[in-house]
């Protein structure tokens, strides 16, 4: 048993913390990949 108490990593899982309400704002640069993406396949529909 001590032989497995000390081989067993210490669990490093930080604990859970309270969603932070500036991760769920998207950064600027995702939201300008998602609007070239809309844009392209927008486009992409309307040449059609």
């Amino acid at each position: 048993m001590i032989l497995l108490s000390s081989i067993a990593p210490i669990p490093v899982i930080p604990p859970v913390l309270p969603p932070d309400p500036a991760k769920d704002v998207p950064e600027p640069g995702s939201m300008v990949a998602i609007g070239l993406l809309g844009l392209a396949i927008g486009g992409s529909r309307l040449r059609r």
